[in-house]
This record gives C-alpha cells, structure tokens and sequence, in this order.
C-alpha cells in the first residue's frame, strides 16, 4: 500500500473513533462535557491532518499499479477492531489505562520492525507513559475535568 493511501485510511479511521466518542457524549453536561469534546475534536483534527496529508501525498507520488493501489484491508480490520476494542475499553478499564494499551498496541501493530519487537515495544511503552501523563496533567490536574474511570485508574 503506499503511504498516500495508508495516511488516508488512518485518518479515515481517526474520524470514525472521534465520531464514536461524539456518539457516547449524549448525557454529558456541563464541566463534565470539556474532556470528551476535547479529545473527539483533537481526534478528529488527526484524522483530518492525515487525510489532508494523503491527498497531497497522492499527487506527488508515481502509481506503481496503473490500477490503483492494493489496500492491506486485514491491517486496517486489524485497527479497526482496536479502536473499538478501545473504546470499549474504556468503559471497563478507564479512560487512561485503555489509552496506554490502545498507544502500545497501535505502536506494535503500525510501527517500523527494523530494529527488532523489543525496541518497537519500549518505544511505545515510553511514548504510551508520556502521552498519558500529559494528559492526566492537563485534564484532571491543571483543569479539574472528570475522566473516565474504571477498574485501575
């Protein structure tokens, strides 16, 4: 598949999981409503950014198949069930523990095996750690919004 076509799909798919969260936000109220739409929104912008990227991507990039491109459809059923295996998740585990598995899976299945299963799986571990941190900081500390909670956090 080329990257025009993978970044296209990925954001395709960032626009289905912040719709997903849209859809689940129906009896927020109020201060309650600020994390959710704010992470929808965000999602959302991502999903848009890489859908913007892999038009422009298109036009720059030379058609090896004069048919169009092959689509590595079991890869992207494979995000698929994640990303709603991660949204519901969250309702079972909470909003950051959810967060950091969904990170670490999406980093193991999309990331550059190069250097070996063990790096892939520390990189992820760390950028996981980092991203929710940030925003465990951000919402529940500097903000004061309800999050998610669940089973262990």
């Amino acid at each position: 598949m080329r990257k025009s076509s993978s970044d296209f799909l990925c954001g395709l798919a960032f626009l289905a999981v912040s719709i997903a969260f849209a859809l689940q936000m129906g009896t927020l109220e109020g201060k309650s409503l600020i994390f959710p739409r704010t992470l929808a929104a965000v999602i959302a912008l991502g999903g848009l950014w890489f859908m913007g990227k892999g038009l422009i991507l298109r036009r720059l990039e030379k058609n090896p198949h004069p048919h169009g491109d092959p689509v590595a459809w079991k890869l992207v059923t494979i995000i698929a069930v994640v990303s709603m295996g991660y949204a519901l998740l969250i309702l079972w585990l909470g909003f950051f523990s959810a967060t950091f598995l969904f990170v670490v899976t999406a980093s193991l299945l999309l990331g550059d095996r190069a250097r070996g299963l063990s790096c892939l799986l520390g990189v992820g571990v760390l950028y996981s750690l980092i991203f929710v941190a940030l925003i465990w900081l951000v919402f529940v500390k500097l903000l004061s919004v309800p999050t998610p909670s669940g089973l262990l956090f």
